[in-house]
């Protein structure tokens, strides 16, 4: 066989090599059987051993093995030891991006959450390289599981499935923490099974937002998640310049393909 064998191919070549010496010694058991109860001539025994040869000679037919080859079992695969990352192999972000997210939280937090969040921006590791396996699969996202574990309405992920009481429920947590505010918002149950993607929805609640000066903001992260935060309407440029610098495109309402 050419190759290198694989341990598939050991185990196959190897039961049908079992079979072959098998077949081998229960022929012989019974020629000695029929040896000892009948007898029988010394050509018979010719006949035996030039057929035992004849099967010897064929055993590459019936194993897939010639005898030129001892069947060897394969050297295990080494697998390639994985680069074990831990938090302390990725960089800080850079100052651009670093001043990005602090000016957002500048623009939706209160000072109070700001100050208690200074600590986290100021130690922000760059996850951009980071690949699929890691926990992260980029520092947007890092910010956006932390801000949820830490109960921060800032920037919130919503599927694109997502139902609209979620919508409704993020909204409102926002303004009522963030800017102290409330806002008539259009009951989610009107919508029925309906998702945040249904046409009409997201434009629905922000004309309730901007009758109050606020508005949606979207960081277009081109796939089908919606992240959004709310911010005042007069401060709409600078969101957008702050989006900007963490490396996305912000998006509004009308900018969205609903």
């Amino acid at each position: 066989m050419e190759g290198i064998m694989t341990e598939e191919e050991y185990h196959r070549i190897a039961r049908r090599e079992k079979i072959f010496y098998a077949v081998l010694i229960i022929s012989w058991c019974f020629a000695f059987a029929v040896w000892f109860t009948i007898g029988f001539a010394k050509a018979k025994w010719v006949l035996i051993g030039g057929g035992t040869l004849i099967y010897l000679y064929l055993k590459s037919t019936f194993t897939g093995l010639p005898w030129s080859e001892r069947l060897m079992k394969p050297e295990p695969a080494v697998k390639a030891k994985e680069e074990v990352q831990s938090d302390e192999d990725f960089p800080l972000v850079s100052e651009t991006e670093r001043k990005g997210y602090i000016a957002l939280a500048g623009l939706c937090l209160t000072e109070e959450t700001q100050k208690k969040l200074a600590p986290f921006f100021g130690t922000l590791k760059d996850y951009s390289d980071a690949g699929p396996d890691w926990e992260y699969g980029s520092t947007l996202h890092c910010v956006m599981e932390y801000m949820e574990e830490s109960h921060i309405s800032f920037l919130m992920g919503l599927d694109w499935k997502q139902d609209v009481e979620t919508l409704e429920w993020r909204i409102e947590s926002t303004l009522t923490k963030n800017f102290g505010v409330s806002a008539d918002l259009p009951d989610f149950r009107t919508y029925g099974e309906k998702s945040v993607s249904a046409p009409s929805v997201f434009a629905d609640y922000d004309n309730a937002l901007r009758r109050k000066g606020f508005q949606l903001g979207f960081i277009d992260v081109e796939c089908d998640e919606y992240v959004i935060f709310v911010h005042r309407t007069a401060d709409r440029d600078k969101a957008e310049d702050a989006v900007h610098r963490i490396g996305y495109r912000y998006r509004e309402v009308a900018d969205l393909a609903l």
